[in-house]
């Protein structure tokens, strides 16, 4: 199950059954602009690579916080940053992180609407993050994080025919 994060007002977890179906292609022309939230996105998971799980859900929390107190906003992420670790703890045979985080690509729907995928690597597994952004009115906001350690919904064909794993 993908554990899930609403970046609104207030961060909210929200444990989603299944992981939602791949979006159909999209014509090269119809792909957003997403330049400004894949910067935000690699910022927050440099922080994870930093294992800094605070400063990760601050950066992106801080995007969708423009009218809110400093103290509002430092209560939010604290809360954010509590729940992720309390579900990191649940998850048995990770290990500990190692600091090394990959980009995997973007998924999109239409033009509004971008999700980055990232490996995050542990000492004997390794976590998905998706990192969700929306655009209304011209401005990208963050719509969510989640992870998940059920790595196979990120699985592609590889188009080379050849594979690195031996």
């Amino acid at each position: 199950m993908w554990k899930w994060i609403a970046m609104t007002s207030l961060l909210a977890l929200v444990v989603q059954a299944g992981y939602p179906m791949r979006p159909a292609a999209v014509a090269k022309d119809q792909l957003p602009d997403s330049s400004g939230p894949q910067r935000l996105a690699d910022a927050a998971m440099q922080r994870i690579r930093e294992h800094d799980l605070h400063g990760a859900v601050l950066v992106l929390s801080e995007s969708g916080a423009k009218n809110q107190p400093p103290e509002t906003l430092a209560a939010q992420v604290d809360l954010g940053v509590r729940q992720l670790l309390k579900q990191r703890d649940l998850i048995d045979g990770l290990g500990k992180p190692i600091g090394e985080v990959e980009f995997l690509g973007r998924d999109v729907i239409g033009k509004s609407y971008v999700v980055f995928n990232y490996l995050e690597k542990f000492e004997r597994r390794a976590l998905a993050w998706r990192v969700t952004f929306y655009r209304a009115n011209e401005e990208w906001v963050v719509a969510g994080i989640d992870w998940n350690q059920d790595l196979r919904p990120l699985t592609r064909p590889d188009s080379t025919g050849t594979s690195d794993a031996r």
